[in-house]
């Protein structure tokens, strides 16, 4: 209601200059009165509304704009990933988005989970196909590519980095990311190791389905009917 008042104000006055002879006269006392006097009402009532409604502000991370964060995180990380390791998409926009929110240690949890969707990837490769370790986590990558010189030394290094400094503290309770800063820098080494994998791992065809004209995997079989 004080926003229609407001705006009708506006109109009001709009239309009667606009049909003024005299394009140089000066306004009423009265239709100033009317504009003013309705902009304090519906400030006054939009104040109030506001304090009461659940309306949070979330600032730009690191120079990082926000839509990327909460939007599209994957921006953030080679443009390459999406094809190369899909299934890493999901955890890298998640990731983003707890940052943006101040979500901390959430963010941490799903960036080492897009790093553990990319080694495994890398494992695959540079294994030859072997089996993947048992229990599965990053530390176990790592032990057994070192002891069998799987892989680059400077991924092995990238991912040794990772395991002392974020990971292994990380999976205790009592130890939490505080800080965009420390989420941001969990992210940087991440995105480092990320990069030096995904140079190995080729593309994964399946993300774009069958190619429009590909050849049937039985092509005796005729036309459907």
């Amino acid at each position: 209601m004080a926003g229609q008042k407001l705006l009708d104000s506006i109109r009001e006055l709009k239309l009667k200059i606009e049909s003024a002879t005299d394009q140089n006269a000066e306004l009423d006392w009265v239709d100033v009165y009317q504009v003013t006097n309705n902009l304090t009402t519906f400030e006054s009532i939009l104040q109030a509304e506001l304090s009461l409604m659940p309306i949070y502000m979330v600032m730009p991370k690191a120079g990082y704009e926000i839509t990327a964060l909460v939007e599209s995180g994957t921006v953030c990380f080679p443009s390459d990933i999406r094809l190369k390791v899909p299934e890493a998409e999901y955890d890298l926009n998640q990731a983003t988005r707890c940052i943006a929110f101040e979500l901390h240690t959430a963010a941490g949890f799903h960036l080492h989970r897009a790093n553990e969707a990319v080694l495994r990837r890398y494992w695959d490769l540079v294994s030859n196909g072997a089996d993947r370790p048992q229990r599965g986590n990053i530390g176990d990558y790592l032990n057994e590519m070192k002891q069998k010189n799987f892989g680059d030394e400077i991924v092995r290094g990238a991912i040794d980095h990772l395991v002392k400094f974020h990971r292994n503290p990380l999976i205790h309770p009592e130890q939490n990311l505080e800080t965009a800063d420390e989420a941001i820098a969990l992210m940087n080494s991440v995105h480092n190791a990320i990069v030096q994998m995904l140079k190995a791992i080729p593309m994964d065809l399946s993300a774009f389905g069958d190619p429009v004209g590909s050849i049937p995997t039985n092509p005796q079989a005729g036309p459907s009917v």
